[in-house]
């Protein structure tokens, strides 16, 4: 009887979507200093939502950016697919790199990523041994980046507490 129920179960489609969804845990994930990355982030939310993903990447025109340096590309509200993936290209707006920035434009972004498990990458701050999983990675691009900018990125996370 428990054999019966349980490849029951395994037919329900609610069931089989859940098993075939790999384990992106809520939180914060960004690329590390001193790991050659794209300046991607974002926060992952209840049911695989990425509500801030932003690119971040110094101006290919530099006045663009009035007081500094690095300007900041958003994406629109995105959803991990069942594999942990996402993509999207289409527009998107402009601000300076920092949280609360105004919107001083718009351009195109182009991103894809992918979830992945590791492996865990160790390093030192601030006298502390630390150590971080690999967790996503993709390519990202906008015309409004130099075009010095890193296309590939590196995720690691999440972060707790962010």
């Amino acid at each position: 009887m428990a054999v019966v129920t349980a490849s029951f179960a395994l037919t329900l489609p609610g069931v089989a979507v859940a098993l075939s969804h790999p384990k992106v845990r809520g939180g914060y994930y960004a690329s590390l200093v001193g790991v050659p990355s794209a300046g991607v982030s974002f926060h992952v939310r209840g049911r695989g939502k990425l509500p801030d993903l932003t690119l971040g990447c110094e101006p290919a025109t530099p006045n663009v950016s009035a007081s500094t340096v690095d300007i900041a590309v958003h994406a629109p509200v995105l959803t991990l697919s069942k594999t942990g993936r996402f993509s999207y290209s289409g527009p998107a707006e402009v601000t300076e790199d920092f949280a609360g920035a105004p919107k001083i434009g718009t351009t195109t972004l182009t991103i894809s990523g992918y979830h992945v498990n590791g492996p865990v990458h160790h390093y030192t701050f601030e006298g502390r041994h630390l150590q971080e999983t690999t967790a996503f990675k993709g390519t990202a691009g906008s015309p409004a980046c130099a075009p010095t900018s890193a296309t590939r990125f590196m995720l690691f996370g999440p972060v707790p507490g962010e």
